[in-house]
């Protein structure tokens, strides 16, 4: 399909007269707008006359899959969306500990310690340093963080707030349906709407009242007692009576204290899986009771009524369930993949008699637009140098630090009244640095590292040499993932 848009930039129905397109562009009439997908803008007016265009969504974490279609089932595009949702709690925990490493610091308590050390802290009722070499008159407000009666009123949320995980796949679904909605003038959507029952996929013979009873009945709180009950008193990996009770995953790696996540071992299996490596593996196979078993369908739980009031305002909207989906792909003999399931969710509230599919599927990847970080490393050794020579480290040794501090230096003999203080600034990012997803010529950026670009096509060119002629804009058409 070659995509077409008006003079104005609105989207008319794509083509597939290849001749009458290369003489459009030969004549001047119509220009290039976009490469991939393969788009044209008309240089003259036209009468805007087009057909319904249903766009189906096939909604997911990890995968979206999208497809247009006319009224009679015919397939225009079909594409599948790689998200960029796993990586949200990853950059969620990166900044948790940039901000705890600033609170731990403390610089402005050093500040101010500083400054009553060298008398230049003035004794008003505003905390004010003076500065070295001005008048009295010239001073700086030391700032400090008071501890203060807790404002629970600025923590409340609103009624819609969702996590950053959710809300970030809440704006994928959207911005996709607004990036196709630029190639394709779609009338319509058509959306899959599951809800997943989590102790129904653990249990297929729950039903009715049997919800209302977890794997906690009878026990209390004592989760304790009803893993010993679950393994039989007996340790998980040699048999020996339980002593003590394990996380599979860590708690600092947000592992559940649920159940699944907790298996009795003996006092000498927990030792081993603390200390042996291949003890550890063998344990990590009892992964049931991760916390992120469902995760993706919890999300998509969490963000489907949203996706639906949202889309309902623009479109004309048709709801459609999984299991029809399926029914339908097993009676017409397709392999499942997510951009087939969008075609048969478009055409699920259409009459249509024969599927016809698109050969083509296109790949687009989210791409991170922004990043905000301005620190990149935070450089917070101090080092004493005499002369040229650097004797020391810190005033006291850090954590893991290897070299003498300054305590060391001084109880070994060195004098402290001949040295120089040198503090290291922190490594900053740059601001202006291209992120994947810019595109040089055809090709996009898909990573960065050691000075070099890798591509989309499989090549890789020096930073230096490439010459970027389009920004990153989060949904890219790349040429494969």
């Amino acid at each position: 399909m070659v995509y077409v848009l008006n003079h104005e930039g609105k989207p008319l129905m794509p083509t597939t007269r290849y001749g009458h397109v290369r003489r459009l562009l030969k004549t001047g009439q119509a220009k290039v707008k976009y490469g991939n997908p393969f788009t044209i803008q008309l240089c003259y007016k036209t009468e805007d006359k087009v057909q319904p265009v249903i766009l189906g969504i096939d909604p997911g974490r990890t995968n979206i899959g999208l497809c247009a279609v006319t009224d009679d089932g015919t397939a225009l595009f079909a594409a599948k969306i790689i998200t960029r949702n796993k990586d949200i709690p990853r950059l969620m925990r990166k900044r948790k500990q940039f901000r705890q490493k600033h609170r731990q610091v403390k610089r402005r308590l050093k500040r101010r310690r500083r400054a009553k050390k060298n008398n230049t802290i003035l004794k008003t009722g505003i905390l004010q340093r003076h500065l070295t070499g001005y008048s009295k008159d010239k001073c700086v407000t030391v700032h400090d963080i008071r501890n203060k009666q807790s404002r629970f009123s600025n923590r409340c949320r609103s009624p819609n707030w969702l996590t950053p995980t959710a809300n970030q796949l809440l704006q994928t679904h959207i911005n996709a349906v607004n990036k196709i909605s630029k190639y394709l003038p779609v009338s319509g959507i058509s959306i899959e709407l599951n809800k997943f029952a989590m102790m129904k996929l653990d249990d297929s013979t729950i039903f009715g009242k049997d919800f209302q009873n977890g794997p906690l009945k009878g026990y209390g709180k004592d989760i304790h007692q009803a893993v010993s009950d679950i393994q039989d008193g007996k340790c998980l990996l040699c048999g020996k009576s339980i002593a003590e009770y394990h996380h599979v995953r860590t708690r600092s790696k947000d592992g559940s204290n649920t159940i699944g996540n907790l298996v009795g071992l003996c006092h000498e299996c927990h030792k081993k899986v603390h200390t042996d490596e291949s003890v550890k593996q063998q344990l990590a196979t009892v992964n049931s009771g991760f916390r992120t078993k469902y995760d993706a369908l919890g999300v998509l739980n969490q963000i489907l009524p949203y996706v639906i009031n949202i889309l309902r305002r623009k479109y004309p909207l048709h709801i459609t369930t999984g299991y029809e989906t399926s029914r339908v792909r097993k009676t017409a003999n397709l392999l499942k993949d997510h951009h087939v399931d969008a075609h048969l969710i478009a055409i699920s509230g259409l009459n249509v008699k024969r599927i016809i599919t698109i050969d083509h599927c296109y790949a687009i990847k989210q791409f991170r637009r922004h990043d905000r970080q301005a620190c990149k490393r935070e450089m917070l050794n101090r080092r004493y140098y005499l002369g040229n020579q650097l004797v020391a480290t810190n005033r006291h040794k850090a954590f893991e630090q290897t070299t003498d501090s300054l305590a060391d230096y001084i109880t070994n003999g060195g004098r402290a009244d001949h040295l120089t203080v040198k503090h290291i600034t922190r490594a900053m990012t740059d601001k202006k640095r291209f992120m994947p997803g810019c595109q040089a010529g055809n090709k996009t950026i898909l990573k960065r590292a050691e000075g070099n670009y890798w591509f989309d096509d499989g090549s890789k060119t020096t930073c230096k040499k490439t010459l970027i002629n389009k920004r990153n804009a989060g949904l890219v058409f790349v040429s494969n993932l």
